[in-house]
């Protein structure tokens, strides 16, 4: 049962809440919907895989895989556009990449939505995930110093903030 619940934590199924919302202010199908989630997932799992955090579980390369490739059987073309998206974010604890994660994230997001709305919105939710994304930057600071990733907020040497566990929570559990 833990290693289930350390599985889910993982998945941070919180952001589908986020991510429906999402589809359903631009009017995407159910089919996109479907694929979406499948992408987030897909996502989520290969971040898992390839960051291999030693106080969680490894989520296995073949669930990343099957996940991603249902989300662009269901989503589409635009759906290679957020994988690439997702293996440039997936580099985060590598020198310097955790500088420009947040932009990845916000890209993501926008590439879901780029075909259905107005560029202004498209844009401005790319901006609130980027923003979102910054956030939980800052949330990690201290974490994010001791395995050496860079981030803004170590960049800044700004001292935790522990007050934004309260606000973004966080997923491990074991």
């Amino acid at each position: 049962m833990t290693k289930f619940v350390n599985y889910l934590g993982q998945l941070r199924i919180y952001f589908l809440v986020d991510l429906v919302l999402l589809v359903v202010a631009f009017h995407l199908s159910t089919k996109s919907l479907v694929g979406a989630v499948l992408l987030w997932l897909g996502f989520i799992s290969y971040l898992e895989y390839c960051h291999q955090h030693s106080y969680r579980y490894r989520f296995p390369f073949f669930v990343s895989m099957s996940l991603a490739t249902a989300g662009l059987w269901y989503f589409g073309i635009d759906g290679v556009v957020f994988l690439l998206w997702s293996i440039l974010y997936c580099k985060k604890n590598q020198n310097g990449w955790g500088l420009v994660s947040p932009i990845f994230r916000g890209l993501q997001t926008m590439t879901l939505v780029w075909s259905k709305g107005s560029w202004q919105t498209v844009l401005l939710s790319g901006l609130l995930i980027a923003f979102r994304n910054l956030l939980g930057d800052a949330r990690d600071t201290s974490k994010d110093r001791k395995v050496g990733m860079e981030t803004w907020p170590v960049l800044f040497n700004w001292s935790d903030h522990k007050y934004l566990h309260r606000l973004i929570p966080i997923t491990s559990v074991r």
